[in-house]
Formats: C-alpha cells, sequence, structure tokens
C-alpha cells in the first residue's frame, strides 16, 4: 500500500514539474516574442507590455535583459517621447512587481543605478 501511493505522488510530483515547464517555456517564448515586437517598433505600448510580462515571469534575469532591451533604445532614439525620469519610473514601477527575492538580486544592481541615473538628467 506504502509503494502504491509513493508511486503515485512520485507520479503527481512528476506532472506538477512537467506543467511548470511548459509553462515556463510559454512565458519565455512569450517574451521572445515581445523583445522581438519591441525590436521592431520600440514605443510606449510595447516597452509597457515588454516590461509587465518581463515582471509576471518573475525571474531579474529576464526582467534585466527586457528593461536592457528598453535603456539601450532609449539612449540611442528615446522612448515614444518619455523623458528620462518618466523612463526610470516606468521601469522601477514594473520592477516592483518582482518577488522580493528577485527584487534584491544582484542581476538589477546596475538597473538600480542606470534609474538613479536617469533620474538625476531630468
Amino acid at each position: 500500500m506504502r509503494a502504491f501511493e509513493r508511486g503515485r505522488l512520485e507520479k503527481e510530483a512528476a506532472e506538477r514539474r512537467a506543467a511548470e515547464d511548459a509553462a515556463r517555456e510559454e512565458q519565455e517564448t512569450k517574451l521572445r516574442r515581445l523583445l522581438s515586437a519591441w525590436r521592431s517598433e520600440p514605443g510606449t505600448q510595447n516597452a509597457i507590455d515588454l516590461l509587465e510580462h518581463a515582471a509576471a515571469v518573475g525571474e531579474a534575469e529576464a526582467f534585466a535583459e527586457a528593461a536592457e532591451e528598453i535603456l539601450k533604445s532609449s539612449n540611442e532614439q528615446g522612448v515614444g517621447g518619455l523623458s528620462p525620469s518618466e523612463l526610470a519610473a516606468l521601469v522601477d514601477s514594473h520592477m516592483r512587481l518582482l518577488p522580493q527575492a528577485e527584487r534584491s538580486s544582484g542581476a538589477l544592481f546596475w538597473l538600480k543605478e542606470e534609474m538613479a541615473r536617469l533620474r538625476r538628467e531630468n
């Protein structure tokens, strides 16, 4: 009886892991699609969509990648008429949606520094 129960629990755990992996893969695919849309048309709404999804992924690295793309474009050509401080506020507001452990990640240190620099520019 215990072996049967253990087998059932292991099967359920494997199914949960498979579902989590599939969901993560789906999120990463959507993030890549949004990054592509951003690169082809860097505007305010695409920036919002990209940051929103990157925050929903819940990983500092994914958010940092999205923010880096937006900041790179902002430095080259601006983002839909947003001032540097408005862009900093936009990125910061979405960064706050990340889980606490991810917000304190070293992957976001450079981004926090960049947000402070953008606020000083205004």
